[in-house]
């Protein structure tokens, strides 16, 4: 691939980093962090599609990328047959940028070089976050990103900062035996500083984990020390470093093992939902919609389910037995491939020890992913995408792997780029339309007077009598009202949305989906049910 084209590309990576890490939310109303990355991922996708459809960008005959392609087209079957697109749409969507991602990571960073070049920025941008939650911890917040004591630094919640903190721990950890600055001794600790503050006990537990990994594998396969380590002082403080590790994710033991029983429940709903559709599944990102009628006495009524707790069965669900057992062949050849590889090269310090970095983040991804579903969240899920792609291509660069490359005429050349500037302009604006969305909403924002409502309504205003009777606690009266007005005029946008509110309230999120879905086919700007489903339900 040429140089020029390879450099955008890698800007690109370099950008959905940097947004990664200096994008944020001020507030619950919407989740403009995923939105930035989403479109970044988007447009470097269609870029790498692009350059495939040039020729300046080639596949490689590696298992790891055969077992990638069928994974995103077992979702993309799933998406085309599922009963409720506008869901599965949704989790498509992030299927469709993680793959982007792998691809396109392969084909812009060619060398060792280009990867260590990454991998520092990578370690830098960890490094910042981590300064400033500490910051943020002790009262300083000039973007005012949390409550005093807090740390979440640039992300959502601590466990969002925790795992992100744990996954990349390791390439921290890789830079402070590559160079020979002490500036990433203390970014370092820094990082491991700021992960034990966040006090998230995944993070923490499985950032140790990941760190002993490291560690261990490192002293036992790499012969030829770093000179740096002969130096006393940073021996000791490295020892130390370790010690403090243990201490204190030993004291998060107990409380990680209390979090996990907390999750039974919800696995024990998923094997219902799995023994009900073993092969076909649900439909890619229909858990949410099926899980209410599994509750059975496991859980109340009305308690809302968004997920599984664990990315595998939440696969499993929603993908059937197929899409669950490529997504585990894939990880295991990924992780053992890794593992076999820091065994076999020999005399290369700096190639083993950045292999050691990408396998043991991608044990802690999935470590991490045993208990939560973070690949579910985009700027989370980024980084065990990428994981993936540093694996496989390092195992490329030593290897002779055959190259296939694709050759149209000038006629389907021409016809398919239109088509990829087509989907440029049609993914940007998806990605667009929630924030677009979000200011119509804003607006146009409705008032509501309970207080006169009551005085005003009339008893042909079913509507409102129903919104008031919601209002008050009357479930039963308010569903009477809804259906009243729904039996004169089925597409009441009102009242179809009233009603789908009412079902959601209830934990009945399948009907209200239904009818959520059935005021976008009213009305495609409806921003209230845009926003239950997108953002409510969904997320």
């Amino acid at each position: 691939m040429p140089d020029n084209f390879k450099k955008i590309i890698q800007l690109c990576f370099i950008i959905l980093i940097f947004v990664n890490i200096f994008s944020f939310n001020r507030t619950g109303e919407f989740d403009y962090k995923s939105l930035y990355l989403e479109t970044v991922s988007a447009v470097l996708f269609l870029i790498w599609c692009l350059g495939l459809l040039l020729g300046k960008v080639h596949f490689k005959n590696s298992n790891l990328d055969l077992l990638v392609l069928i994974f995103f087209f077992i979702n993309l079957i799933s998406f085309l047959f599922s009963p409720y697109k506008l869901a599965s749409a949704v989790q498509f969507y992030q299927v469709f940028i993680y793959t982007g991602i792998y691809f396109a990571f392969l084909s812009a960073f060619r060398d060792l070089e280009d990867i260590q070049r990454f991998i520092n920025f990578l370690s830098l941008s960890i490094i910042f976050v981590s300064l400033y939650g500490i910051l943020q911890y002790f009262g300083y917040d000039p973007l005012r990103l949390s409550h005093k004591g807090i740390l979440i630094s640039t992300f959502v919640n601590k466990n969002f900062l925790g795992g992100v903190l744990a996954i990349n721990l390791p390439f921290c950890f890789a830079n402070l035996f590559l160079t020979k600055r002490f500036f990433y001794f203390w970014g370092f600790l820094a990082v491991i500083y700021a992960l034990i503050l966040t006090g998230s006990k995944g993070g923490i537990f499985v950032g140790f984990m990941g760190i002993f990994l490291y560690f261990l594998f490192y002293f036992v396969t790499i012969k030829d020390k770093i000179p740096i380590l002969r130096r006393k002082g940073f021996s000791i403080l490295l020892i130390l470093i370790i010690f403090i590790i243990l201490v204190r994710s030993s004291a998060y033991t107990h409380d990680s093992l209390m979090s996990l029983k907390e999750r039974f429940p919800f696995w024990r709903l998923s094997l219902r939902m799995v023994k009900e559709h073993p092969f076909k599944g649900t439909g890619i990102g229909n858990f949410v919609l099926f899980a209410p009628y599994y509750k059975g006495s496991i859980f109340h009524p009305e308690q809302f389910i968004r997920h599984s707790w664990n990315e595998f069965l939440q696969v499993w669900v929603e993908l059937g037995f197929v899409g669950f057992l490529i997504f585990i062949i894939l990880s295991i050849l990924a992780f053992f491939s890794g593992f076999r590889f820091i065994f076999q090269c020999v005399g290369e310090t700096t190639l083993k020890s950045l292999s050691l970095a990408g396998l043991t983040s991608l044990f802690s991804g999935i470590l991490l992913n045993l208990g939560e579903i973070n690949l579910r969240i985009v700027y989370l899920g980024i980084y065990f995408w990428i994981n993936l792609a540093i694996l496989s291509k390092i195992r490329e660069i030593k290897k002779d792997i055959s190259i296939f490359t694709f050759r149209f005429s000038p006629l389907l050349k021409g016809i398919l780029c239109s088509l990829f500037i087509f989907g440029i302009f049609s993914l940007l604006k998806f990605s667009l339309t929630p924030l677009w969305m979000l200011r119509v909403q804003k607006n146009n924002k409705p008032t509501l007077d309970i207080d006169n409502l009551e005085k005003k309504i009339k008893d042909t205003d079913y509507n409102n009598l129903g919104n008031l009777c919601l209002l008050k606690g009357d479930i039963d009266k308010a569903e009477k009202c809804y259906q009243r007005i729904l039996a004169i005029n089925p597409r009441s946008p009102s009242a179809n949305y009233n009603l789908g509110y009412l079902y959601f309230l209830q934990g009945k999120i399948k009907e209200a989906y239904e009818r959520f879905s059935f005021c976008l086919k009213i009305n495609p700007c409806d921003t209230e049910a845009y926003f239950m489903i997108k953002k409510n339900i969904l997320y």
